[in-house]
């Protein structure tokens, strides 16, 4: 299982111009998942029909990694994820928006040109729902894991620890190591980026 990217926004939680904007994406994807998308495409990933450019609900399988379509939950919920051009999730949590990609971390870190179309998009979803702060890191570390247990913000950065440290560039979060006589990488920590 591959590590894929996601971000955590501080954002105002549910409210009348939250919902107005989740409405509108359900409605159809806002113009920067579409181009995300399509750069996407451009470069290869393998995605299908444009058919797929609804917007759906998904809740957890019990006992599963798995998902399944369900009908709008009641907001702020962590664990409904709303899926938007099958690349794009968004978890809408008490103050926090997570925002998760079907994308290989390792492609985020290692690839400037998908780098700097990623950091466009978790720019637009900042301005969209105001976001106030935002990190990056994958779906690996202990600070998703903690916001899709419903904690808050603050809370989920806290539980990362010495062994999953901010960094000052995101660069520092991918790893070369050596394991059993062969060349890797390994990724931890978490990177804050400028508003």
């Amino acid at each position: 299982m591959a590590k894929e990217f996601v971000s955590l926004i501080r954002y105002p939680g549910i409210t009348a111009e939250t919902l107005k904007v989740i409405d509108e994406i359900e409605r159809g994807p806002p113009p920067e998942i579409v181009h995300f998308r399509e750069f996407l495409k451009e470069k290869g990933f393998g995605l299908s029909t444009p058919g797929k450019l609804l917007s759906s609900w998904e809740g957890p399988v019990p006992d599963s990694m798995f998902t399944e379509p369900i009908t709008k939950p009641n907001l702020p919920d962590s664990k409904a994820l709303l899926g938007i051009a099958e690349v794009v999730f968004l978890i809408f949590g008490q103050d926090t928006l997570g925002l998760y990609l079907v994308l290989h971390w390792d492609f985020f870190l290692t690839d400037m040109e998908i780098r700097q179309a990623v950091l466009a998009l978790c720019r637009s979803m900042i301005v969209r729902f105001g976001g106030t702060d935002c990190i990056l890191t994958s779906d690996f570390s202990p600070i998703w894991t903690t916001f899709r247990n419903g904690m808050s913000f603050e809370e989920a950065i806290r539980c990362a620890g010495p062994e999953h440290p901010e960094v000052s560039t995101i660069d520092e979060l991918y790893i070369r190591c050596v394991y059993y006589d062969q060349e890797t990488w390994d990724s931890r920590g978490y990177w804050r980026m400028p508003l």
